[in-house]
This record gives C-alpha cells, sequence and structure tokens, in this order.
C-alpha cells in the first residue's frame, strides 16, 4: 500500500469513527436490510435503489455505461429526494455501524464515505425515511452466508405467483441458471441496450406500458431504471430496481469466495444462448431495443 493509499484509508478511518462516537452527527436515516425486506413483503410499494453512480450522474460525470446527460441528472435529482406512498427509496446502509460486512468491504465502504458522505447529505432528503440499496447485494459483503440464504429465500416470495416483466440488458440473463424467478406465474423480457439506455428511455417506457394492468417489473437497466420504476409506479405497476441481484445470487448458489463472472452473462447472440441451452430464456424476450431505439418483436 503506497502513501496516497495509506492517508486516504487513515483519513476513512477516522472519520468513520467521529460518526460511530457521536462527535459528527448523521442526518440521514437508512431502515436495515431485513426491515427493507419486509416493507416490500407487506405492501406492494414500487422501489428505487441509489448509489455513488447515480450521485456522480447527478452531477454531470459519466460512467462507463451511461453517458452524462442533464435531462437524466434532473430526473436522478428530483426522484432521490421524492416522497410517495406507493414508492421507497434506497441509499447504501452505510451511515452507522458496518460490523456485519466482511473486511475489505468495509475498507472499501469506509472510503467510500470519505468522499461520498456529504454528496448524499445534498442530494437526499434528510426527513425522509431511507430503505436499504444492499437489497440487490445480499451475499457478497456479508459475514453471515446462512443470513443470506434465510433472505434470498424471503425475497423470493415478493414475486412469487406474479406475472412478472423483466427490463434487462442482454448480458443479464436474471433469472438464468438458477431459480431466482422459478416462484413467478410467467415471466417476459425487454432487453434493452448494454450502454446508454437512457438515449432510449422513452421508447423502453412505451413497450413497458403496453404490459396488462397487475404486471409486476424487475428492472436491471442502470439509471435507467430509477426512472422507469418511478414511471411505471404512476401508471399504476409495481416495479423493483433489482440492480445486480442476480449476480449475488447467482454467486450464492456458486458458493463463491470470491467476484467471478458467471458464463451466462457472455451469451450476447440468440446463437451463444441456443448453444447453451437457454429455449425458455429466448421465449421469454417480448423485445428487443437497439441503442438506436429500433424494436425487433421476437
Amino acid at each position: 500500500m503506497g502513501c496516497r493509499e495509506k492517508g486516504k484509508h487513515f483519513l476513512a478511518e477516522i472519520l468513520y469513527g467521529l460518526y460511530r462516537i457521536g462527535i459528527l452527527k448523521n442526518p440521514l436515516h437508512v431502515s436495515d436490510l431485513d426491515s427493507t425486506i419486509d416493507e416490500l413483503l407487506a405492501t406492494e410499494k414500487s422501489f428505487v435503489r441509489f448509489g455513488d453512480g447515480e450521485i456522480r450522474l447527478i452531477e454531470g460525470e459519466s460512467l462507463p455505461l451511461q453517458r452524462a446527460n442533464p435531462e437524466l441528472a434532473l430526473r436522478l435529482k428530483e426522484i432521490i429526494s421524492l416522497e410517495s406512498d406507493k414508492l421507497i427509496i434506497g441509499i447504501p446502509d452505510i451511515f452507522g455501524s458496518l460490523s456485519r460486512y466482511r473486511r475489505e468491504s468495509r475498507i472499501f465502504w469506509k472510503e467510500h464515505l470519505l468522499f461520498y458522505r456529504k454528496k448524499y447529505e445534498k442530494y437526499c432528503g434528510s426527513q425522509i425515511r431511507y430503505y436499504d440499496a444492499f437489497f440487490s447485494r445480499l451475499y457478497y459483503m456479508y459475514h453471515d452466508r446462512e443470513l443470506s440464504r434465510q433472505r434470498f429465500e424471503k425475497m423470493k416470495k415478493i414475486w412469487a405467483s406474479k406475472d412478472l416483466a423483466v427490463i434487462e440488458s442482454k448480458s443479464s440473463h436474471i433469472g438464468v441458471d438458477n431459480d431466482l424467478l422459478v416462484g413467478a406465474r410467467s415471466v417476459k423480457r425487454i432487453i434493452c441496450p448494454e450502454e446508454n439506455a437512457f438515449a432510449v428511455y422513452d421508447v423502453i417506457l412505451h413497450r413497458a406500458l403496453e404490459y396488462p394492468p397487475g404486471t409486476m417489473f424487475l428492472l436491471s437497466a442502470g439509471a435507467s431504471a430509477k426512472l422507469l420504476a418511478v414511471d411505471l409506479t404512476r401508471a399504476g405497476y409495481r416495479a423493483l430496481d433489482i440492480g445486480s441481484l442476480d449476480m449475488e445470487y447467482q454467486w450464492y448458489c456458486m458458493n463463491a469466495e470470491e467476484k467471478c463472472h458467471p458464463p451466462k452473462k457472455n451469451c450476447m447472440t440468440r446463437q451463444q444462448d441456443m448453444q447453451a441451452g437457454y429455449y425458455d430464456y429466448l421465449e421469454q424476450i417480448d423485445v428487443m431495443i437497439d441503442r438506436n431505439g429500433n424494436k425487433k418483436e421476437i
């Protein structure tokens, strides 16, 4: 570890300690992961998650898979402080104790807070009850893998017996090679671009609004998922921004000790999906939307 990294680590530890002992006050209120899952089980509320990527977009920065856009930034800024009785908003549960996380995760989030704590405070509403954005990260960060099992099983009940519409990129393959969606009554899919999905946002939303009432949406579409969750909720649907949940569940099923790239994420063509035996997945695809907004009905 170089001098710069040691200095960053030292400052992060000091700042974290000052908040932990109460010398510095945290104005943000985040319900823990179990309370988040319980809220989504007990209600019909939608869910949208925010992290450092969305904060960076709000501030005009680009991400690897999403270019900066003033309209996108404005909508994200509005959503992160939105108060609604039909939707809950998640931010990382990192502003209190980090003891439940693995050592490397604790180090990462302490250093994250060194740079982003004030940014969260700037854009989040101090009077809003936030929920845990780590709904999408139930496995890798935690010491207790048995608790991860219990949470996954509980979480899957949220969409049990529901008609699902999954909005995802081509590489996602949510619920493929695992039983994440096995309890759903039906599954349909809208495949959107891997990069800069916001450029064709109106096309994605328009196609999603064609699904019948009662459809539940699972969203894994980067920053555009935040907007979709809100707009679909306003249209009368329930929508959950699940982000990288499938990746975490895949690691859990593999009993992975380190992060890895499941082979299904490399299937980017119909031929590759067929070679892998993903016939059910291919039959579930209703439409593929390319980066120009062109729709290929399947």
